[in-house]
């Protein structure tokens, strides 16, 4: 997996970011070592990755991988710094339980992410090809399949899209998201499905993370309007492990008609289990991938909201669905119209409104701190930093994991890991033995 010489920038290479379609070779070697590399660092580094971020934002994404795979501490460390001199590296914040991703200690962040990226490197070879003998492709900035709202992301947008189903993409029509609780009431259900029917009828793409509850009534909504081939919207769901395993299980039926129907994306590669902290990354694709946000129905700290709060950060439009006040499902919806400035929609009308420009989104629909959108924990787990975070979310809820595998999980490196650990087990929220780590009985967790 060399990418030519460590250190140097290559000769004619497009200019760009990487997330930027001019920044992408469009043929020849040049563009087939670039969609490697990209395929390859979907599986070397979570998208919580500030290194990796840092070294593609200052080497793009062929340079940064030789970087990674054969660059001293030193070299690595060298990058890292010139990439904190640059004015995107203050937007680096991908997720909304993330308060900073920023580097401030360049030499220990490359000590970590090369000791992380090694214990990766063996199932990041051979991603691409493993990937297209199970039908699923990579998709690039600036390519067919591509969301051009993903551009609008800068740093915080993925490396590439893994995609499987039609390659029509999202950009031949307009897209709405429909996300909310999992949770969900009958009456949440109902007018997810009945908005989702509505919209795709009308050549409305219906977007939504294909979970159980409101996402699960959403995309059965849209498919059971007319066909996409047929002049209808269908529907796309971004999932947030690989695309090989359809999860939930119990939405693999529904989840293999969304493929036919408009298409399944994932930043992660296949073999990626999903984990709390790639939910919540993911939330950050379906607001950009989607001209509008709907919050059909959540709960007073509903992960839902997270999408909601990245959708504002883009200046796009956000609407909530009001409910009853008796029901908790429907607090956090009260709470993005009262608090956040969202518009309030009682049909689906208001979402065409909404998306054609007429109707106009007052305020701020976003958290005001993100970690408010991060979904709700026992106190002990909202209060983890963002390391412990990250290592607490890593762990089986119902098994054991071993800390090299945790570690590698993490894309953290096992000192890291083991000081992590030693705090959880002080908040009584894990248990290590010394040779597995599991949770301990938290409710709710």
């Amino acid at each position: 997996m060399s990418a030519g010489h460590v250190g140097e920038h290559r000769v004619g290479a497009p200019p760009g970011y990487f997330w930027q379609p001019s920044a992408v070779p469009a043929d020849g070697a040049e563009a087939e070592a670039d969609r490697r590399a990209r395929a390859v660092w979907s599986a070397l580094a979570e998208s919580t990755d500030a290194a990796a971020r840092y070294l593609w934002l200052a080497r793009g994404p062929v340079e940064a991988l030789s970087l990674a795979l054969e660059g001293t501490i030193r070299e690595i460390a060298n990058v890292l710094e010139e990439a904190a001199a640059d004015p995107e590296a203050e937007r680096l914040h991908v997720t909304a339980a993330h308060e900073s991703m920023r580097i401030r200690n360049a030499r220990q962040a490359a000590e970590r992410a090369k000791a992380a990226w090694s214990e990766r490197a063996g199932e990041a070879r051979n991603v691409l090809e493993r990937s297209r003998e199970s039908g699923i492709s990579l998709v690039r900035p600036g390519e067919v399949g591509w969301v051009s709202g993903l551009t609008n992301l800068g740093i915080n947008a993925p490396f590439a899209l893994w995609h499987a189903g039609s390659r029509g993409g999202l950009e031949e029509r307009k897209a709405v998201a429909l996300v909310g609780s999992r949770g969900a009431t009958r009456y949440g259900t109902s007018v997810a499905y009945d908005f989702a029917a509505a919209l795709a009828e009308h050549g409305v793409r219906v977007v939504s993370g294909g979970a159980l509850g409101i996402d699960a009534a959403a995309h059965s909504g849209a498919l059971a309007a007319r066909s996409v081939h047929e002049g209808g919207g269908g529907t796309a769901a971004f999932l947030a492990g690989g695309l090989d395993d359809y999860y939930p299980r119990a939405n693999a039926a529904l989840l293999t008609r969304v493929r036919g129907e408009g298409g399944l994306f994932s930043e992660a590669p296949i073999g990626a289990r999903p984990t709390r902290w790639r939910f919540l990354s993911r939330n950050r694709l379906i607001a950009a991938a989607s001209e509008a946000t709907v919050v059909v129905e959540a709960a007073w700290r509903s992960g839902a909201l997270s999408t909601a709060a990245h959708a504002d950060a883009l200046s796009l439009p956000v609407g909530a669905v009001p409910g009853p006040v008796t029901s908790a499902e429907s607090s956090g919806c009260h709470r993005l119209i009262a608090e956040r400035g969202a518009q309030l929609l009682s049909r689906v009308e208001d979402i065409e409104l909404m998306i054609s420009g007429a109707s106009g989104v007052a305020g701020s629909v976003g958290a005001k701190n993100p970690a408010d959108a991060s979904g709700a924990l026992p106190l002990d787990v909202e209060l983890l930093g963002p390391l412990d975070r990250l290592v607490f979310d890593g762990i089986p809820r119902f098994s054991s994991i071993g800390v090299r595998e945790l570690a590698t999980q993490c894309a953290l490196d096992r000192e890291q890991v083991r000081a992590s650990l030693a705090r959880l087990e002080l908040l009584g929220l894990a248990e290590n033995s010394g040779h597995s780590v599991r949770r301990l009985d938290v409710k709710s967790a």
